[in-house]
């Protein structure tokens, strides 16, 4: 059994960013690793927002679909995997949040577990809600 260790938020962004050479060659080798089975990389659906609100702050805010396809082909490399099966949820939140520009990531996030687990209902008071097909937004 191959050893299994978790991939904190800022190897991530040195592999998207590739912003500082000595980290983001070193990332891009441990990815290769990865792929060739050196050990499996966990990652978990807050390392993937961190990674998002980085993106967002440090210039690509408007860009959403280019932060979409670049935390797609991280978190599908080789020998990566979610913790609990959290993965199942990503391409939808993603999908959403390519298409709703007024929610942020975690809404979409939100919305997806509300469609996947409550019928669509979610409780709250952001109006944004409304947007996305088969949610039905709640106020208390």
């Amino acid at each position: 059994m191959i050893p299994t260790r978790l991939l904190d938020t800022n190897i991530l962004l040195r592999l998207i960013l590739f912003d500082d050479p000595d980290q983001s060659t070193r990332t891009g080798e441990l990815f290769q690793q990865l792929a060739d089975e050196a050990f499996e990389g966990l990652l978990s659906m807050t390392a993937v927002f961190e990674t998002v609100y980085v993106l967002e702050r440090t210039g690509y805010k408007d860009n959403r679909a280019w932060i979409a396809d670049s935390i797609k082909l991280v978190t599908g490399a080789k020998g990566v995997r979610f913790i609990d099966n959290e993965q199942r949820y990503l391409l939808d939140t993603l999908s959403l949040y390519r298409e709703h520009a007024q929610l942020s990531f975690a809404d979409c996030y939100h919305a997806v577990l509300a469609l996947a687990h409550c019928d669509g209902e979610i409780y709250t008071f952001d109006k944004e809600f409304r947007r996305v097909a088969g949610i039905t937004r709640l106020e208390p």
